[in-house]
């Protein structure tokens, strides 16, 4: 393992975990640290060269000196991995991660080996907006706070039967601390502009690469319908439900998502085919 920054400017900082096999690209999404991919990275390291970094402005990269949008973001992830001198990746996003994700593969379609995008979408004013219970939780949230933000960030991320089910906290020590790094306000007003500019839909149809799809069925903060417009304008992509999880997906389903990630990356047949879990009513 080992971390570093971009020789060029601004600097991005990543975090390489892993020494052998195909390298993978983690992007994170909407004003989160590149860390919070360390669980679902570490049950893929010993099989697969795995990369997080943290978006311009987050963590221990630099500001952006302009607005970004997600193309320019796109670019951003890009010079990541020419300073890794890695010339084709395994791209993973997750929600304005995902969005990223999209960009590279249409952008940079030479660099991509498959595409993961994860409870994401194509764009347009309103798949911006979360479900009237997602929109009320981050209204509190941003009024109310870091603590308030931390406090409800496990009603964001899980459905609600999912928490009562749980023993104990939700999140182990080392998350909490990855969770609670706070954005400065200027990073999240950029990327929330970003967010509300991505528009892909049209384009969709020039993805050549596998592309995985994972949709959790009780996502709060991306529509799932979202994913299945994503299945009908991308030829040939693959679904993968997990009806019982919310927009923490990946933490939720981390043991399932890995498997189904070793497959996709392999190209094997029926990637897409994890027994999804069981819906919650």
């Amino acid at each position: 393992m080992h971390s570093a920054v971009t020789a060029t400017s601004p600097r991005l900082a990543y975090r390489v975990v892993g020494t052998e096999g195909e390298p993978v690209l983690f992007i994170m999404g909407f004003a989160m640290v590149g860390g919070v991919w360390t669980p679902l990275v570490n049950a893929l390291r010993g099989e697969f060269r795995c990369c997080h970094y943290d978006h311009l402005g987050l963590g221990r990269s630099e500001p952006s000196p302009a607005f970004p949008t997600v193309a320019s973001m796109a670019d951003d992830a890009v010079r990541v991995l020419d300073d890794l001198g890695w010339d084709r990746v395994h791209v993973v996003g997750l929600s304005m991660g995902g969005m990223i994700a999209q960009e590279i593969g249409l952008r940079h379609p030479g660099r991509c080996s498959t595409l993961t995008l994860i409870a994401t979408h194509a764009g347009g004013w309103m798949a911006s907006f979360p479900a009237a219970r997602g929109a009320g939780l981050v209204a509190r949230g941003v009024l109310g706070g870091p603590k308030v933000r931390f406090r409800l960030l496990p009603k964001l991320l899980y459905h609600r039967r999912y928490l009562e089910r749980v023993d104990g906290d939700v999140f182990d020590p080392q998350m909490r601390e990855r969770l609670r790094v706070e954005p400065p306000l200027r990073t999240v007003a950029s990327q929330l502009l970003a967010v509300q500019r991505h528009r892909t839909e049209a384009r969709l149809h020039r993805l050549s690469m596998p592309v995985l799809l994972v949709r959790p069925g009780r996502d709060i903060l991306v529509n799932p319908s979202h994913t299945d417009r994503l299945a009908a304008r991308i030829p040939r992509a693959q679904v993968v439900r997990y009806d019982d999880a919310g927009h923490g997906v990946t933490l939720q389903k981390g043991r399932e998502l890995a498997s189904v990630l070793r497959s996709h990356f392999r190209g094997e047949p029926g990637s897409d085919g994890a027994t999804p879990s069981a819906s919650v009513a």
